[in-house]
């Protein structure tokens, strides 16, 4: 290879990596006025030190709290199969002050779904801290037709601002705790014919039909077959009054 075509490549390799290096960080980066819904007073978003992409949301010198887009932290397959992003904002008490659809491929619109509904669910979250135990039908209302996604919303939500909640200190990081132990008190030894004659071990079989049933008038019959139910048409035969 000629001289300068060798120097050329060494030249190329490090400025490349460069751009590539400061091009990265661009791609999942958080604007101060999408963070403004949770935090009215923000100037600014900075870094935060973290493992994931999560900005600091500052107003002066003061530390507001953080947002983070979930597909960062917590992507969690819905009923598509892809997860649904979110702008997800909490404070310094680890409350949440913000959860905005950012975008997802979920076919709600199939079932007459309109974006609004999944924004407004979304929106629901606001108020609860991060270690609340949000439950779809309980504290949360369900949609009826898209149930799989709002409970994986729900979680998505959640999981991801309490990973973030724990890694900067607001709560203590669930993950960390003793290890399981065996209750000596309470352990007795069985083999397996003990176990499975006595129904401690037991197998069950379920038929499609008997699944279907179980969850016959819930909001998820629709979803028992993995597809939505797409409403019917109008019938053309119908009758006009005269």
């Amino acid at each position: 290879m000629p001289i300068h075509a060798l120097l050329t490549v060494r030249l190329l390799g490090p400025l490349i990596a460069l751009c590539l290096l400061l091009i990265a960080p661009a791609l999942h980066a958080l604007e101060v006025k999408q963070v403004r819904e949770g935090f009215p007073n923000a100037d600014r978003l900075v870094p935060t030190e973290s493992q994931w992409p999560v900005s600091t949301v500052m107003a002066g010198d003061e530390r507001l709290g953080y947002a983070f887009e979930s597909v960062d932290i917590a992507p969690i397959p819905a009923y598509s199969g892809k997860p649904v992003n979110l702008l997800v904002g909490i404070d310094l008490d680890g409350k949440i002050v913000q959860a905005d659809i950012l975008s997802h491929e979920e076919p709600i619109m199939l079932v007459g779904i309109p974006e609004t509904k999944l924004e407004g669910f979304a929106d629901d979250h606001v108020g609860a801290h991060v270690n609340d135990r949000m439950k779809v039908g309980d504290n949360l209302d369900a949609i009826s037709g898209a149930t799989v996604t709002v409970i994986v919303v729900s979680d998505t939500i959640m999981r991801a601002a309490r990973q973030v909640a724990a890694e900067q200190g607001i709560i203590e990081d669930p993950s960390i705790g003793p290890p399981a132990t065996v209750r000596q008190d309470v352990f007795e030894p069985a083999d397996w014919e003990t176990l499975s004659g006595d129904g401690t071990i037991r197998r069950l079989h379920l038929s499609h039909g008997e699944v279907d049933k179980a969850f016959a008038g819930t909001p998820a019959e629709d979803y028992l077959r993995g597809q939505p139910r797409t409403p019917k048409a109008p019938s053309s035969r119908s009758s006009t009054p005269t």
